[in-house]
């Protein structure tokens, strides 16, 4: 649980607070250009960094890419416009994006413990 709420944490901070920053700091072209970045650069990769987290412990942590994606409309919706359907595609891609990271991260944990557990009965034999 403990690890939950952290992660929750630091989306609340990606997905929430940097666009704050952004429109409420930087001013003009600047805070778009800020914008642009955390839209296709900032975002993609927090969310694999977020699946990938979730697909190690899948049972309890399977939540987050959908709270992280949620929280990136709520942030989104509260600072650019309410109702702005190009984020809610926005937001639909990194929960889809985030989803494969985690069951890649899940898949390759249980062929990891696969792997080990077998070379471990061919060790005892």
């Amino acid at each position: 649980m403990k690890k939950f709420f952290m992660w929750t944490a630091i989306s609340a901070g990606v997905m929430v607070l940097l666009p704050f920053l952004s429109i409420s700091v930087l001013q003009g072209y600047g805070s778009m250009a800020f914008y642009l970045i955390l839209l296709y650069i900032a975002n993609p990769i927090y969310s694999i960094v977020l699946g990938f987290a979730a697909g190690r412990n899948i049972s309890q942590l399977w939540i987050l890419p959908i709270v992280s994606s949620l929280l990136f409309l709520c942030g989104t919706w509260i600072f650019m416009g309410f109702g702005e359907g190009l984020f809610v595609i926005y937001a639909g891609a990194y929960l889809l994006v985030s989803m494969i990271a985690m069951f890649a991260s899940s898949w390759l944990k249980t062929r990891k413990s696969r792997n080990h557990k077998s070379r471990s009965a061919d060790h005892a034999s």
